[in-house]
């Protein structure tokens, strides 16, 4: 990824659905409004339930009948996620909880 691009990150429990969704709708408004060369949007999940599948069929098909593209493979959340994104967009408090956890253990390993 280029590092002067703005990256946006979405994160949900699974990467199957809500995310994978936020992702390629996203990406779809990015093109459309000729930003890809300035932002880059990706989606993981906390968890690896699902990772190297497609997202879930019923979401591809509502993206697919708008004409968005859904071809992103799930994958689970590293810690280069946590560093190497401009904006993280995460869904469910317990998510946001462990976004922040994961912040602080960050910090206590930087000292």
């Amino acid at each position: 990824m280029d590092s002067k691009k703005f990256k946006i990150l979405f994160v949900c429990l699974g990467n199957y659905c809500r995310s994978p969704a936020a992702h390629a709708i996203m990406e779809d408004m990015i093109i459309k409004k000729n930003l890809n060369n300035k932002i880059i949007v990706d989606s993981c999940g906390t968890s690896a339930y699902f990772a190297g599948d497609l997202p879930d069929d019923r979401m591809r098909n509502v993206c697919k009948k708008r004409g968005i593209k859904c071809e992103h493979i799930v994958r689970r959340m590293t810690k280069s996620d946590l560093d190497n994104n401009d904006l993280i967009v995460v869904w469910i408090i317990i998510i946001i909880i462990l976004y922040y956890i994961l912040e602080q253990m960050k910090k206590k390993l930087k000292k």
